[in-house]
C-alpha cells in the first residue's frame, strides 16, 4: 500500500510550508518596516513562502487528509 509513504509526504509538505512562512514572518519582524522593502529581498521570499501553503493543496486540506488517513472519523479526505 501507497498509504505511508503518502502520509509521509502529506506530513513534509505541510511541516516545511508552514515553518518557511513561520521563519519569514519572524524575519519581518526582526527586521521592522525594512523587512517590508523591495531593496532587502524579505519580502520576496515571504511571497515565495505564502505562496508554497496554496500550491499543490492548501496544508490545511492536507491536514484534512493526514487525519482522514490516520483513521479520525469525523476527517474527511481531501485532495
Amino acid at each position: 500500500s501507497r498509504t505511508p509513504f503518502y502520509l509521509f509526504l502529506l506530513s513534509s509538505k505541510a511541516i516545511i510550508t508552514e515553518m518557511s512562512v513561520d521563519v519569514t514572518r519572524k524575519c519581518v519582524q526582526l527586521h521592522g518596516g525594512m523587512g517590508y522593502c523591495e531593496d532587502t529581498g524579505i519580502a520576496r521570499y515571504m511571497r515565495d513562502a505564502m505562496g508554497t501553503t496554496i500550491a499543490d493543496c492548501p496544508s490545511d486540506l492536507h491536514r484534512e487528509t493526514i487525519a482522514h488517513l490516520l483513521g479520525f472519523p469525523e476527517a474527511e479526505k481531501c485532495c
